[in-house]
């Protein structure tokens, strides 16, 4: 995999630049979490050729083997409750369990492995009816299963890995522009280093209406209400962007800085004045969910047609 010059150019001045250590952490968290989603894009690659990769060792191959093997038997437990279940959260909790572990279970144990995430109930007419349950009981359930510490797995976890396998791991386009991120200058704001290093590791997420989780994708809203929230910086409940711009401190073009918001109006018909939303990021660019999640320019023909205004989370 070529590694993009630009991406090289920013570590050096992120490297030089003593006030942004602050983001060390997260690089090397997102760093990680690319090297598990990448081996976790493949296990759902049903066309992977092994002999076509003359540098995979032997027991890697093996391993995807191993892994698809073990999907297709998850899968086919599955259709057999006569539910519609989420195999892709199934796919990923047993992925995160026995990653890297020789396995050898039988057919009646990925029957019971699946049975852990079902719920079933009897309607008025007496049928039953199969669905899934919550994660939560599903992990216990599998910790009496199992015998491994299921419950410790986290919802972000699965999440996240459910979108890789979902949707593979994409790379944002930027609307014809040369954009790599922000200037490294701007991580030396704490809470902006600290927003994007959540918002970031959904770049290449597709737009999904209605989407405000990585296990859904997101939507413009869904999406930085996520990466508020789930970033720490500010507690913003799942919302619309008219009533995000509702919550702000409204703020001059020139007043923006990195972390702010800017909003748009008439990209669809609606009767809300607010229909868009993006994180500002500096240099008159953006971070939000188009299609897929991207950077963008505010400058660019569309969205300066269409800019809003600008606001502020009020405890930035």
């Amino acid at each position: 995999m070529a590694v993009n010059p630009a991406l090289i150019k920013a570590a050096v001045a992120l490297a030089t630049d003593k006030r942004t250590w602050i983001v060390i952490g997260s690089v090397i968290g997102g760093v990680i979490l690319m090297i598990v989603g990448i081996v976790a894009a493949f296990l759902n690659i049903f066309s992977f050729d092994d002999s076509g990769s003359a540098t995979a060792s032997a027991a890697y191959v093996q391993f995807i083997d191993s892994m698809k093997q073990s999907y297709s038997k998850l899968d086919a437990a599955a259709d057999s409750t006569g539910g519609t279940l989420d195999k892709e959260q199934i796919h990923a909790v047993f992925y995160t369990l026995y990653f890297g572990e020789e396995r050898n279970m039988t057919d009646q144990f990925y029957h019971d492995f699946v049975e852990c995430f079902v719920s079933r109930s009897i309607d008025s007419n007496g049928n039953e009816i199969v669905s899934q349950c919550d994660l939560n009981t599903a992990l216990v359930r599998l910790a009496a299963l199992t015998g491994k510490m299921a419950e410790n797995i986290t919802q972000q976890q699965v999440d996240e890995l459910c979108s890789v396998l979902r949707y593979g791991i994409q790379t944002a386009g930027n609307d014809g522009t040369e954009y790599s991120g922000p200037a490294p200058s701007a991580y030396s704001d704490a809470v902006f280093a600290q927003l994007m290093e959540e918002a970031t590791k959904y770049i290449g997420y597709p737009y999904v209406w209605g989407g405000s989780s990585p296990s859904t994708s997101f939507d413009c809203s869904g999406f930085v209400c996520w990466a508020y929230t789930h970033s720490g910086v500010y507690n913003l409940p799942r919302t619309t962007a008219q009533a995000i711009y509702n919550q702000c401190a409204k703020i001059t073009r020139a007043e923006a800085k990195p972390g702010d918001l800017v909003f748009f109006t008439r990209t669809y018909v609606t009767s809300a004045p607010v229909t868009h939303i993006g994180i500002y990021v500096g240099e008159n660019q953006m971070l939000h969910c188009g299609d897929p999640i991207k950077y963008a320019s505010i400058d660019s023909d569309y969205w300066s047609s269409h800019i809003y205004g600008f606001g502020r989370l009020i405890n930035q």
